[in-house]
């Protein structure tokens, strides 16, 4: 069974080159809001609205012997600015990159959703915001009735969700 074609994907000034599980054509080729699976330097699903991404470069994808020798991240991440310790586990939910001028790591990926939050569902919400130019909020960890993340999606170039490993 071959493995399935893969692009490296930079999203206008945002200065990771993610790697997505799509053909070239797909991702240069889309003009509505759509996802793929993120393959490096996380794994994950990266939520595009390609009318909003300014600018996409689409090249090829890392070979099989460069993705084995540099491994997606999952689990062990934490939100942004704070490290999670190698060996405390995963975080309780999922996180989300948002377009940055710094790019991602894996002590940096992103905001950390509320625990049990589900990748599938927090994506819907988004492609659908996407998709109907309006907003969508999602509670951030680690409080209920904490800080909340809104996202617009008139205007949202993409996102990356990243379900922790369980």
């Amino acid at each position: 069974m071959s493995q399935p074609a893969t692009v490296s994907l930079q999203i206008g000034t945002d200065p990771t080159v993610w790697v997505v599980a799509a053909s070239q054509d797909a991702v240069a080729g889309a003009t509505s809001p759509i996802a793929w699976p993120v393959v490096h330097p996380v794994a994950g699903q990266l939520v595009l609205s390609p009318g909003h991404a300014g600018s996409l470069v689409v090249g090829p994808g890392l070979p099989s012997a460069a993705a084995a020798a540099q491994p997606a991240v999952s689990g062990g991440i934490s939100p942004r600015g704070v490290v999670h310790a190698p060996g405390a586990g995963p975080p309780p939910g999922a996180v989300v990159y948002l377009p940055s001028s710094t790019a991602t790591t894996a002590a940096s990926p992103g905001y950390q959703l509320e625990p049990g939050s589900q990748v599938a569902n927090v994506q819907q919400g988004i492609l659908t915001a996407m998709t109907a130019g309006t907003r969508v909020s999602f509670s951030l960890n680690p409080v209920p009735g904490g800080p909340t993340l809104v996202l617009d999606g008139a205007t949202l170039a993409f996102v990356v969700l990243v379900q922790p490993s369980s």
